[in-house]
């Protein structure tokens, strides 16, 4: 067993991925995404010897990077790029380990999410026809509720997302006041989230309703649907459930920043 890179798979072991994806897709579904749409963003090492029994991936998107710890190998912990603020999803058994790890050179936050899922046969919709799908011409108001969830984003960069992703809004008197978007999609999988409504319209069903669009849209692609929510998010959890979510698994999310170190001159 050792450490490989993209480059040094073989024939076998792209099949081992592939065929690890089929038997789990929702443990797997970012692996194979980034492998297929964003090879030229993406770092990734595998613990193989005749399959792969291990791997980490290094995504570097525009806001952030995201890494993702699969398996039980340390080894690979030491290919994590300690120098970068990352998001790291990583498997219980070696949690302890990436956390000793990046203390020792860094800030790091443990978040406590759970995964779940819905299908087809099990969704309950809720008023999804509410729900408006947005486009471009709708970029005002996007980004008007962008900046109140994170601040200082710019209109260039709110295009790119509302474009590249499949995003559902709910208006009030015209006033965009909640959306709800699928990241990303594979055949078996669409990741669903950035669920947000604008505080002063919290608890009058918007949320419920735009994650009723996206959902449906998903499960009537034959594909499952799945969201990462907090733990502790009892509201979140409540309206999720209630549309026929089930937690499939715990999820531990590592927020890490680097310690910088203070140059002095003199």
């Amino acid at each position: 067993m050792g450490v490989l890179t993209l480059n040094e798979l073989t024939f076998d072991l792209w099949r081992s991925i592939t065929r690890q994806y089929i038997e789990d897709p929702i443990s797997h579904v970012y692996l194979m995404y980034t492998l297929i749409y964003e090879l030229e963003n993406v770092e990734a090492y595998f613990y193989a010897g005749d399959c792969v029994e291990g791997y980490l991936v290094v995504w570097r998107g525009k806001d952030y990077t995201s890494v993702f710890l699969n398996g039980c190998s340390s080894k690979l912990l030491y290919y994590l790029p300690t120098d970068e603020n990352m998001i790291i999803r990583v498997s219980r058994e070696l949690l302890s380990e990436a956390i000793a790890l990046l203390e020792d050179r860094g800030n790091v936050r443990v978040e406590h999410f759970l995964d779940m899922t819905v299908s087809f046969r099990e969704f309950r919709p809720y008023k999804p026809e509410e729900a408006v799908k947005l486009s471009v011409k709708h970029l005002p108001s996007f980004l008007q509720l962008k900046r109140m969830q994170y601040g200082g984003i710019s209109e260039e960069r709110a295009r790119e997302i509302l474009v590249k992703r499949r995003y559902y809004g709910c208006f009030n008197e015209d006033v965009l006041v909640s959306y709800a978007c699928s990241y990303f999609k594979t055949p078996e999988v669409w990741v669903i989230g950035d669920v947000f409504t604008h505080p002063d319209h919290r608890g009058r069903g918007y949320a419920k309703i735009v994650t009723s669009a996206i959902t449906r849209d998903a499960v009537s692609s034959g594909a499952k649907a799945l969201l990462h929510v907090r733990s502790d998010n009892k509201p979140a959890l409540k309206v999720y459930r209630r549309l026929g979510y089930k937690e499939v698994r715990e999820q531990y999310w590592l927020i890490y920043t680097p310690r910088r170190e203070k140059l002095f001159k003199g």
